[in-house]
């Protein structure tokens, strides 16, 4: 229910509003009446009303004043006007303040009807937006308000969960990336912080114990789907609203340190032990001073076979892609510290292109070959591929759009055009600015917003076949956080528009 206050002075004029309220506007509740602006302004801000329906002229405080004061106070609410003929220069005014909305006396039940459905939209959209921000917020681990948590989830227990497809995102990416949101009518709140990722907050009074296993394996089957590994990390009980922010941080710790790639794996909250962060200190120390005299020695030689039988061992171990990830910072480290002078300007550049190698990496050997070459390329040992940038990403584009609805990942890619997949990314970025990924989801989108235009019979699983997504319940979550309508509402908005022109 949305809140309503009204200040007026005239009880006449009072008493169709409140009828037409009650009568029509079943989302809406009436919180308050004030008679003047300096009442209204004391009970908005003791009320917090989503909606404040005003006179322009009132005793003590005329409607500009009060419309410029509730905006500084209650910056949230939204403002219907209500106005005579004669004070239209005043209604023109007080909308540069911030009102969204105005009716002129007499009231017409119709016209009141249509602005308060159009109200109820502009809070809703109102409502989820700052529900997602709030979602961001403390996915990044920031403080928040308990009371806002309160009013965005009003449930009072949620069972939690998080999946990652692939590996973590590096700083590159998420620097311009997609973020994952629940559409508008979801109960169910989602969240991710790129498009490999989705966050669950599902409302225990909704689903029940016995259905959210039932709701986790759902989600998983979705993700099997797509034929890369995942890590699903879930609460076994519900949380209360206050521990939802700390259950959050917890949750996404443990999926930070539990992510093996190329191995799917479902832990619960009681999965939460030390096994892989209280590393053996001595076995790295030992690692690490073998590779520091290679490169001490100028050995070069031998990198290639220390670095597969190091990748061999961490595989038999499962080692966690932050410990394979903190070791390999450590070894590119060591490869430049007896060579290079700005060693702290070449690491930030460099570890970039590591994070993407394990971000997208599908399996471990790819790992393994994407790092041996970035590391021997450091040292000049492997040579590295020289192109035409223009007429190689003309080339790229082409490629792409041919092969839109065929698998295209950074390995495959690098492999059809016969360049290593450090030298591809640096090249990439310097003149796309963008990662790859980003760049095949845009072409992804775009050519399917083409297509859903031009072909009103199409199935939404037909379209995502054709942008290469075998899963129509991914390609519409990544639709939607590209064009922030599902596939559906985007034809509904296109035809409506290509009918009215």
């Amino acid at each position: 229910m949305y809140r309503v206050l009204i200040v007026e002075d005239e009880p006449p004029a009072i008493k169709p509003i409140k009828t037409l309220i009650y009568k029509y506007c079943k989302d809406f509740d009436l919180v308050g009446i004030a008679e003047n602006g300096v009442d209204g302004i004391s009970m908005a801000r003791e009320l917090e009303p989503d909606l404040i329906i005003t006179d322009v002229h009132m005793p003590l405080m005329d409607g500009i004043e009060f419309v410029s004061k509730i905006k500084r106070k209650n910056p949230e609410s939204l403002i219907l006007i209500i106005s005579g003929y004669s004070e239209f220069e005043y209604v023109q005014r007080a909308i540069s303040y911030g009102v969204n909305d105005y009716l002129l006396k007499p009231i017409v039940p119709s016209e009141f009807i249509y602005t308060m459905n159009k109200i109820e939209k502009l809070l809703e959209k109102q409502f989820y937006q700052n529900r997602n921000r709030l979602l961001k917020k403390m996915s990044k681990e920031k403080s928040v308000d308990p009371m806002e948590v309160k009013h965005y989830f009003p449930y009072d227990k949620y069972f939690l969960s998080i999946i990652r497809v692939k590996g973590m995102p590096g700083r590159f990416e998420r620097s311009g990336e997609l973020e994952i949101y629940s559409e508008k009518d979801e109960t169910i709140a989602v969240y991710g912080r790129d498009l490999n990722e989705g966050l669950y907050l599902i409302p225990y009074e909704v689903i029940g114990n016995s259905d959210i296993r039932m709701f986790n394996r759902k989600i998983m089957k979705q993700y099997k789907k797509i034929d890369v590994y995942f890590t699903f990390v879930y609460m076994t009980r519900p949380v209360s609203i206050r521990d939802i922010p700390e259950t959050m941080k917890k949750l996404y710790k443990l999926l930070d340190k539990k992510i093996i790639i190329g191995k799917t794996q479902v832990l619960s909250e009681l999965d939460d032990n030390n096994k892989y962060v209280e590393v053996n200190q001595k076995d790295a120390y030992e690692i690490l001073d073998k590779i520091d005299y290679i490169f001490h020695q100028m050995e070069y030689g031998k990198i290639k076979n220390e670095l597969r039988t190091l990748f061999r061992q961490w595989a038999s171990e499962e080692r966690p892609q932050i410990y394979i990830s903190h070791m390999l910072k450590q070894i590119l480290y060591l490869s430049q510290k007896y060579n290079r002078e700005n060693i702290a300007g070449w690491l930030l550049e460099t570890e970039d292109i590591l994070e993407e190698i394990l971000a997208e990496a599908n399996q471990l050997e790819d790992v393994q070959n994407g790092f041996t070459d970035l590391l021997l390329q450091s040292q000049q040992v492997l040579t590295i591929e020289k192109v035409d940038a223009p007429e190689f990403l003309e080339s790229l584009r082409n490629y792409v759009d041919c092969h839109i609805g065929e698998e295209i990942s950074l390995t495959s890619i690098c492999s059809t055009f016969g360049v290593s997949q450090p030298y591809f990314s640096k090249i990439f970025r310097k003149y796309m600015d963008k990662s790859f990924n980003q760049y095949i989801t845009e072409q992804r989108m775009e050519k399917a917003k083409e297509i859903i235009c031009n072909n009103k019979d199409l199935l939404i699983k037909d379209v995502a076949s054709l942008v290469g997504y075998n899963n129509q319940f991914y390609f519409s979550r990544i639709f939607h956080a590209y064009t922030r309508l599902s596939p559906t509402e985007y034809f509904n908005r296109a035809y409506d528009e290509r009918e009215g022109g």
